[in-house]
């Protein structure tokens, strides 16, 4: 059987969210919450088939992750497995986003702050906007973000939808060639971004102003 990690949607940010069996209900919330925002996230409790060899799906997603978000409940520091994840990604020179659920950062990954996890009114739905306000702002994974959340604008179901995602979209600084096409064509493939009131001519100066960066057609890496 393939034991190789399917990312879908295509073009959506690929996050690997390592966490504790304890989490798994979180994670799970976690990633739903994510993919209104352009990012698939791999949980390996729902991404693993039971037919298929749990260790080499793991290691197939850490192998093509863009990025890391380590879900520290009290119990993550005795995990064998969540440690090697964070370490891999670390390795590899890749973003860690911690997020408290009662363990600061540690280790490799102390010197950051993390976000704070559920409680003070926070749930997976601010919790995973926190996650996308990184991804979109940090220049190691704005320009892979910025595909994600076009193709996210791509699939809007309402009016509303489309000027969320917009919002986003035009705190991006960077995109690759193929994101400002699939941007520009947005308009003509779903008639919710056509009929979003202002979004057409956001889409038009947003694209103006990629184009406007000498590193606009630099290619999303791994792509």
């Amino acid at each position: 059987m393939p034991c190789s990690f399917d990312w879908k949607p295509d073009g959506f940010f690929r996050l690997f969210l390592s966490h504790v069996w304890t989490q798994k209900k979180f994670a799970a919330e976690l990633q739903e919450e994510l993919s209104n925002h352009g990012v698939n996230a791999f949980v390996a409790h729902n991404d693993v088939e039971t037919t298929h060899e749990w260790e080499k799906v793991i290691d197939s997603a850490l192998s093509s992750m863009d990025a890391l978000v380590a879900l520290l409940s009290p119990d993550f520091s005795t995990s064998k497995w969540c440690d090697q994840e964070v370490g891999i990604a670390i390795g590899k020179g890749q973003l860690v986003i911690p997020v408290r659920l009662g363990l600061d950062p540690y280790g490799f990954i102390g010197k950051f702050q993390g976000l704070q996890g559920v409680g003070d009114g926070k749930y997976s739905p601010q919790i995973a906007r926190d996650i996308a306000d990184v991804l979109t702002m940090n220049r190691q994974t704005q320009k892979k973000m910025a595909r994600g959340l076009v193709e996210a604008l791509l699939k809007a179901d309402s009016f509303a939808a489309a000027k969320e995602k917009m919002t986003r979209i035009e705190r991006c600084d960077i995109a690759d060639t193929e994101t400002i096409s699939r941007l520009e064509a947005a308009p003509t493939l779903n008639s919710q971004v056509r009929g979003a009131r202002g979004v057409p001519n956001d889409i038009l100066r947003i694209v103006q102003r990629w184009r406007e960066r000498d590193d606009f057609c630099t290619p999303v890496e791994g792509e």
